[in-house]
């Protein structure tokens, strides 16, 4: 597929259960580039520093 350079178009991470390992995610990227696709949005319910800590900061061994 190939899209204009200015439009977004990938998957939102954002459902609730158990989130997505690091190696899930970094290979679903892949996929997704493979697809022609340009967009991954990290936002599942399970993070709490998405939900109920939103206003701290991530832990640093979080960062990647």
């Amino acid at each position: 597929m190939t899209l204009p350079s200015n439009r977004l178009c990938g998957v939102i991470e954002g459902f609730y259960g158990r989130s997505w390992s690091f190696d899930t995610r970094l290979a679903y990227a892949g996929y997704l580039v493979r697809l022609g696709l340009n967009t991954c949005l990290y936002c599942p319910k399970s993070d709490p520093f998405l939900r109920k800590r939103w206003r701290e900061h991530w832990p640093r061994q979080q960062w990647q």
